[in-house]
């Protein structure tokens, strides 16, 4: 049945594919955009979102990847388990615990990206690793 999800307020569509079955949640480590410390968030891929958290029982995330206007991803080898998230102006750095946990992500977000922004820039080049700087 069609219903509110309070946690997050919005209206579920059931007659869509994405309903209810590709969601992720979990810790990851995400560099920072400004401070580039390392730390663990609480990560919850739901919808065309992925919002992360500074705990697993935070009510308001600390940020929110838009799956409509976001553009690649992919592996960096450059620290374990890395991955990027690629978004207009910015690049997400992100690591899990586990090969098979980062290709675990991964391989929902390249579904959401087929899903939610079929049109987007696929030329878009995967970034540089990070110790290239």
């Amino acid at each position: 049945s069609s219903g509110i999800n309070a946690e997050y307020g919005d209206r579920d569509d059931v007659s869509d594919p994405d309903f209810e079955i590709r969601q992720k949640s979990g810790f990851l480590t995400k560099r920072g955009d400004y401070v580039k410390s390392w730390k663990c968030r609480w990560f919850v891929i739901q919808k065309n979102w992925m919002r992360y958290y500074v705990s697993k029982t935070a009510i308001s995330p600390r940020g929110i990847i838009d799956f409509t206007v976001a553009l690649a991803v992919y592996t960096d080898d450059s620290y374990d388990n890395g991955f990027t998230v690629s978004v207009p102006k910015r690049v997400y750095y992100i690591q899990a615990s586990t090969p098979e946990e980062r290709d675990g992500w991964i391989e929902m977000i390249a579904w959401k990206l087929d899903y939610y922004n079929p049109k987007r820039d696929k030329t878009v080049k995967k970034p540089p690793p990070l110790n290239s700087k």
